[in-house]
């Protein structure tokens, strides 16, 4: 399930397939399916579906004027923004290295190699320049989940047919868990038509995780998220390749930051 899915779905031949996906786009935020909504709807000829375009597009619209994607929703929930945030820089990774072995060299001097090299009275921490970045970060990001063999019609079914909105919603709340994205036409129908509020929100919370999973996972499985990855960590400047350094060029305050921020990443490793 992705974007180009939703789109496929909005100019299906059947208006049933095509409201479906159109309420599926209204849901999840879908920007990537503005497009295909905009050249359905000069097409359109079933009304009940082409109010459903207009309703969709006006939210899309304002996901786009404050600047949501799908894949920026994906960083932030899964914690992958965070993971390049705490990823040290290539000039900090050659710093501590050198602070590491200018260190040790002192220590084999003064005849303490056993007690470990020390640099303001913090033990130093062994990092070697050649890890990934993203190996040495702090925050590790959350991974997709593989959607479980479960059947999810009883819940369907319960979406459909109770008149108990605690139990529509917990209806939706398993499909969360089951996380099949198949059960997502079903979730966007009870955003659009339920009419508990409390049902409309879980089904838009609970959708747009099931969707986020499914499109992390794929974008896993075929590489475009390490890609991903890569492109944010270099935007953000973590893989600038270093000018020459030495310790002698960082404060000590620098330098002692940068030996704390280690000795978290290895309490967390």
């Amino acid at each position: 399930m992705n974007a180009d899915m939703i789109s496929r779905g909005i100019r299906a031949p059947q208006a049933t397939s095509r409201i479906k996906a159109v309420w599926m786009a209204d849901m999840l935020e879908e920007t990537g399916a503005l497009p295909a909504l905009m050249t359905q709807y000069r097409i359109e000829t079933v009304d009940e579906v082409k109010r459903a375009i207009a309703q969709a597009g006006r939210r899309l619209k304002q996901a786009v004027n404050r600047n949501y994607t799908t894949l920026d929703a994906i960083c932030e929930h899964y914690l992958i923004d965070r993971m390049i945030f705490e990823m040290p820089s290539k000039r900090d990774t050659h710093l501590m290295h050198r602070v590491q072995t200018e260190n040790q060299t002192l220590s084999a001097n003064m005849g303490r190699g056993l007690l470990g090299p020390t640099v303001g009275g913090r033990a130093s921490v062994g990092v070697d320049p050649s890890t990934p970045q993203h190996e040495l970060t702090a925050v590790d990001r959350t991974m997709p989940i593989q959607p479980r063999d479960e059947d999810i019609r009883p819940y369907i079914k319960t979406l459909r047919t109770s008149r108990d909105s605690r139990q529509r919603v917990e209806a939706i709340l398993r499909m969360g868990g089951v996380r099949n994205p198949k059960a997502l036409p079903d979730i966007a129908i009870a955003y659009k038509k339920d009419d508990a509020t409390e049902v409309r929100d879980t089904a838009e919370r609970i959708g747009k995780r099931v969707y986020w999973n499914a499109v992390y996972l794929a974008m896993e499985n075929s590489g475009m998220m390490a890609e991903e990855i890569e492109r944010r960590a270099r935007e953000a400047g973590k893989l600038d390749e270093p000018a020459p350094v030495s310790s002698d060029s960082a404060s000590p305050e620098e330098i002692a930051a940068l030996l704390d921020r280690a000795q978290r990443q290895k309490k967390q490793r």
